[in-house]
């Protein structure tokens, strides 16, 4: 925001200032048991963030130390990051990645892969006796009972697109992963809630080490009559080393708007978000 609206070096300090005490959001809003709060926390940082930046802009002064001062980060959580800031790149907006589904980010791949292995292979969900995914440990931590708490029990929007059983199992039933899949009612059907108890997971820690150019993940599924079908998926589209195409993400952005903002706003928007991305 800083950049957008023109700030100096040193208004720009103070807006990082600000935002570094009164924008943090601590991981914890994504840990079981989750609450409504976690889907609403990253929009409000950002609100924070932006309104401090004005705030910034009208000369009001941040806490300079928010990292190395008394009582600033580094001491609280007694580490420090080591940084040469001549040197360290900061173009991590160049990496940035769109997520391809209605879903938390590190589960894309694993979707997108069940989702291709559902039309490949025509799966009749009843005939599944057992599913088993791998994904990368970041992934496991959050999403499939890791560090973040377990994920046996599932009923709300917020607990459903952190939870790697019900995100499979839904994507699989549906064939995708859309708001539609995260309203209570069809988060509570009978058919997904059976199916989330034949999905098990654990974390391949040689997909952990292809994490930056890829998200790796694999899916094995077991049928009844004995038969297995598996397979992998590095990237999915909308990841930075894949990133969608401009027709992909105005579709995405059309479904997700339908019925929401006026037409001719919504192609406004478009527009306007189209001319700058081809501008740069």
């Amino acid at each position: 925001m800083s950049k957008v609206l023109g700030l100096d070096a040193q208004h720009t300090a103070n807006a990082l200032a600000i935002a570094g005490v009164g924008a943090v959001s601590c991981a914890v809003i994504q840990a079981e048991p989750v609450s409504n709060w976690k889907g609403l926390a990253s929009g409000e940082a950002a609100g924070r963030a932006l309104h401090n930046t004005y705030l910034a802009r009208e000369d009001i002064t941040g806490t300079l130390g928010v990292f190395k001062g008394p009582h600033g980060i580094f001491q609280l959580v007694r580490d420090r990051l080591d940084l040469d800031w001549q040197t360290e790149w900061f173009g991590f907006a160049n990496r940035s990645s769109i997520k391809k589904y209605n879903a938390e980010f590190q589960s894309q791949s694993a979707v997108d892969l069940i989702i291709d292995l559902r039309t490949q292979h025509k799966i009749d969900p009843k005939t599944i006796q057992h599913i088993h995914v791998e994904v990368v440990q970041g992934a496991y931590g959050v999403l499939a009972g890791g560090t973040y708490g377990p994920k046996k029990e599932c009923r709300i929007k917020e607990q459903a697109d952190h939870n790697l059983m019900y995100l499979l199992s839904v994507a699989l039933l549906d064939g995708e992963t859309w708001p539609v899949q995260f309203t209570e009612e069809r988060i509570n059907r009978s058919d997904v809630q059976d199916l989330m108890k034949k999905v098990t997971d654990s974390p391949n820690d040689a997909f952990s080490r292809r994490i930056g150019p890829e998200m790796p993940a694999s899916i094995k599924i077991e049928l009844e009559n004995g038969e297995t079908i598996q397979g992998e998926k590095s990237v999915f589209d909308g990841f930075h080393s894949t990133p969608m195409s401009w027709d992909q993400v105005r579709a995405k952005f059309d479904r997700l708007t339908d019925g929401k903002p006026d037409k001719g706003l919504g192609r406004e928007i478009s527009a306007i978000a189209s001319d700058r991305t081809r501008s740069q």
